[in-house]
């Protein structure tokens, strides 16, 4: 468009949001991206999303700044933008994105990583997951990529001894340029999905270790940043997927050679990218724009990030355009994605100068053979040959131990390619990650070298291997449980399900399950000590019958009353302390435990051999609450340290219920208008189990007005410090025309007149449960700020916050009514209930008030003649959304509201 022309508006652009016409604004300005969107690496529907929008956001951590130049053509550039007539829209944080920065808060110091697979571990949970998914992706059932790591396992070596190993020497030449360590940064697509300065990282990390970096044709930042953050004669090499357009091709290749790149690596295992599920599903996740939704046949669902990009890539490529290559570049060219012995002998013959052995990470081919299993059929074939001088061979490909790096260089590889955990670690914990895992990896290096007795990489050679079963596939067997539970995925999510003392008693049955048990953190994160016997302290039996083993080295002793209850519980405790395991608890239950005492909470929350940051101790009889609201007030003083309190919850109001749901309960879907008399086992029954899970109905305390205000001065001092089972209620002049509708059935629920179930208590002078009066407004999860709501029991096993103040996770349709249902009660929210034996579909439900009256019929609602009707006064200040919330809380009950 003219230079002349006035700024687009915004609703211009805003007209342009469908497949047949798109529009986005990027930095300030308009590009007409229609043609792009079947090309666009990300699939069309991310831009759809953003159809006559502004875009930037989502752009910018992803694409080379030279994006747009290089793929739209000039008239496809549409101008610049009056961004103050752009419409802008907030976008709410989601509840797992939430968790996501709870997660980034809690995760392990860098220096708690010790191998290439820890940083994988906190990668998976703190990266979003439309990341983590196409990182971690592989090929269909994803076989090729598993066996890539456990090829490895199959190569045993056979150390040399009495060598001198005083100094290791880990430098080699690969493609004629000498590098410290035998490894490289192998080309990986889309880095800044990780961190926000993507490829650039990478490139800072390998000049300090002065490693060799391979240039993704698809990275994140566009080659010349990458190029622009080398230093001095760093290396780096450029990996190529081949455009249709040769002369785009000859363009980036000529380019490559004169900003100083000094290897040409030509992918040749992708005329199309494979098909990754795992990538496929994550990106269609968040939902397009509102044209595009209603035309969704037309959008191309059945693509991820990795298979759209496959559009330019030229499936036509062959051995013949080998010499073409030769011609337009000095630099060495090098095959990457060899898979055969025969086509590594054609390569020769075809005078390239390398061979990368790859399967593209697991990516491509499912039941393609691993890298280092091809290497070892290679290489015996070469040197019959005499052609292991005529070309370098490299490998990549599951590489997670220095000890695979060193069985393919003593096969006889030039250089091991790393892909996917200098990502995850870049993802984690950005250069320094990296730095640290490079480092490892040549610290793991030099200590395997010493033991295998190699003082330097020309002495890694074949005999120092056991080669026997390299070739042999091992069956797959069902997995037994002490492989299952050797996936710390598997594990983190099936252990917390196991009591303290099922877990002891697995330990128990060999030294593989007590290491393997011992040694995982997730094992011990949630420790409920509340069923314990040995942490009770039994009263009609002699002192020393329980904690004899604390309290028999301090029978001598004068005990103080502190000391005497707290004997059993610290003997429970210091046994797990000289296990090691204390530690690593993080969420603790203590509940109604006569040995729980103030000297125990006090060192609990403040000892450096604690780390629980979730703590239940509801019904302990003996804690002194004066002394323990001085305790809260202190940890949670303007003085404390950076960095403290660890607690950040304590459960300390709420009654704790006899028996929780079982796990099946919590995918159970919400039944419609259930039934007091529900029959044991029947969906209602497991609707009423779920709900007495997570409500306390409306207990009050009976500590007296003085206690109640003590205690909401104790809230308000750790508010947004230290979070409770209770809310404080704010509002002290709701209307209390519900007493007046008394249901005698709510005696039979313990609730008092006139005031509905809750899902924990609310303080104040008189109480929720006492005088019916509500907090102000409706807190709603994800638009509310965190600090109204209380936590919801059961403490998670997760240790984290996040997790133990938002709502139920649910497996239904029913997760946004049943999740807003929920919150909605925990505000003390009240209702008037009274019978209506006349009430009937046609005149249920009726809504009066200044809005339009809409009429609604509750299921089942025929079915029950003596249904109940409730009617409740809505404080006029609550808005339409919130009384639609509202009305979803009294399912199947005919509902009479009067906007107040």
């Amino acid at each position: 468009m003219g230079s002349d022309r006035a700024p687009l508006t915004g609703e211009e652009v805003a007209k342009h949001n469908s497949n047949d016409s798109c529009w986005v604004i990027v930095h300030g300005k308009a590009y007409d991206v229609t043609e792009f969107l079947p090309e666009h690496p990300g699939g069309p529907k991310i831009i759809l999303k953003y159809a006559g929008k502004d875009a930037t956001e989502e752009f910018e951590p992803i694409h080379p700044l030279d994006t747009l130049d290089k793929y739209l053509p000039d008239d496809k550039h549409l101008g610049p933008v009056d961004m103050a007539t752009v419409e802008q829209t907030e976008k709410e944080e989601s509840l797992d994105e939430k968790a996501r920065q709870e997660r980034i808060k809690s995760m392990p110091p860098l220096e708690a990583c010790y191998n290439l697979m820890d940083f994988e571990a906190v990668a998976r949970e703190v990266m979003k997951k439309p990341a983590w998914a196409y990182y971690s992706s592989g090929a269909d059932d994803e076989i090729t990529l598993r066996e890539n790591h456990s090829a490895f396992h199959r190569i045993w070596f056979r150390p040399r001894i009495l060598v001198d190993v005083a100094n290791i020497d880990l430098s080699t030449t690969m493609l004629g340029t000498k590098c410290d360590a035998p490894f490289y940064v192998t080309a990986t697509a889309l880095g800044k999905l990780g961190h926000p300065e993507g490829e650039v990282v990478l490139t800072r990390a390998s000049r300090k270790h002065k490693v060799i970096q391979m240039i993704p044709t698809l990275a994140s930042c566009s080659f010349d940043e990458i190029c622009d953050a080398r230093e001095g004669d760093q290396v780096q090499w450029l990996q190529l997927y081949v455009n249709k357009d040769r002369k785009i091709t000859e363009k980036i290749v000529r380019h490559a050679e004169s900003r100083g790149c000094k290897g040409l690596f030509i992918t040749v295992d992708a005329p199309q990218l494979g098909r990754r599920e795992k990538d496929m599903r994550s990106k269609f996740n968040d939902a397009g724009s509102s044209v595009q939704r209603t035309s969704g046949e037309n959008v191309d669902r059945s693509q991820g990030a990795a298979r759209a990009i496959s559009s330019f890539i030229d499936p036509a490529l062959s051995w013949k355009d080998i010499p073409w290559f030769l011609s337009i570049t000095k630099m060495p060219i090098v095959l990457k994605g060899v898979q055969r012995v025969e086509d590594v002998m054609k390569a020769i013959e075809y005078g390239v100068h390398g061979v990368v052995l790859s399967n593209h990470g697991g990516r491509q081919l499912d039941f393609a053979r691993s890298g280092i299993e091809i290497l070892a059929e290679v290489m015996p074939v070469l040197r019959e040959n005499n052609l292991q001088d005529k070309i370098e061979i490299f490998v990549d490909g599951g590489v997670r131990r220095a000890t695979d790096i060193i069985k393919a260089l003593c096969l006889g590889a030039k250089g091991v390619g790393i892909g996917r955990p200098f990502l995850f670690a870049m993802s984690a914990y950005g250069l320094p990650g990296v730095d640290h895992a490079m480092q490892l990896l040549k610290d793991e290096m030099i200590m395997n070298m010493r033991l295998i007795g190699a003082s330097k990489v020309e002495d890694l050679t074949p005999e120092l291997l056991d080669m026997d079963g390299v070739q042999t596939t091992s069956l797959i067997l069902p997995p037994s449980l002490l492989d299952l539970l050797s996936n710390s995925i598997i594990s983190a999510s099936l252990l917390h399900y196991l009591s303290l003392s099922s877990i002891f008693r697995l330990s128990r049955t060999s030294h593989n399950f007590r290491n393997l048990l011992l040694s995982t953190p997730d094992t011990f994160r949630y420790v409920d000590l509340s069923q314990s016997k040995g942490a009770y302290m039994p009263l009609i039996q002699r002192i020393d019958r329980g904690g004899h083993s604390w309290r028999a080295e301090r029978m001598d002793e004068s005990l103080t009353e502190d000391e005497f209850y707290a004997g059993p519980l610290r003997g429970v405790l210091g046994r797990l302390h000289h296990m090691g395991i204390l530690t690593k608890v993080q969420t603790l239950v203590l509940d109604r435990l006569t040995s729980v005492t103030n000297d125990l909470l006090s060192e609990i929350v403040t000892s450096q051999d604690y780390q629980v940051r979730l703590l239940s101790i509801r019904r302990c009889v003996n804690i002194n609450h004066p002394k323990l609201r001085q305790l809260l007030a202190y940890i949670c003083r303007p003085s404390r340290p950076e960095g403290t309190p660890r607690l950040r919850g304590l459960y300390v109001f709420t009654d704790p219920i006899p028996q929780l749901p079982s796990i099946d309960d919590i995918g159970v879907t919400v039944a419609e208008g259930s039934q007091s008399n529900a029959p044991c086992g029947s969906k209602d029954s497991l609707v009423s189990r779920l709900e007495s899970w997570y409500a306390a109905n409306g207990r009050m305390l009976s500590d007296g007005h003085k206690q109640r205000s003590a205690w909401e001065e104790t809230l308000h001092i750790c508010k947004g410090i230290v979070w409770f089972d209770a809310v404080p209620c704010t509002h002290m002049h709701a209307a209390m025309s519900s007493v007046l509708h008394h249901h005698p059935d709510q005696d039979e629920l313990n609730e008092k007149p006139g005031v509905s179930t809750i899902a924990t208590i609310a303080l104040g002078p008189n109480g929720c449960a006492g005088c019916g009066r509500a907090p102000e407004g409706t807190p709603i999860w994800g638009k509310s700020d965190i600090s109204n709501f209380p936590l919801l029991w059961p403490p998670p096993h997760s240790g984290k916050l996040i997790d133990a103040i938002q709502p139920p996770v649910r497996y239904d349709s029913s997760t946004e009514k049943f999740s807003q249902r929920l919150i909605v009660a925990s505000t003390g929210l009240t209702i008037g209930f009274s019978r209506n034996n006349q009430s009937s579909p046609e005149n249920a439900g009726s809504v009066e008030g200044r809005a339009p009256t809409a009429q609604f019929s509750p299921p089942d609602l025929a079915q029950d003649a003596g249904r109940a009707t409730a009617s409740c006064t809505i404080p006029a200040a609550m808005n339409k959304d919130a009384i639609g919330v509202i009305s979803e809380a009294a399912e199947g009950v005919a509902l009479q509201w009067t906007l107040a």
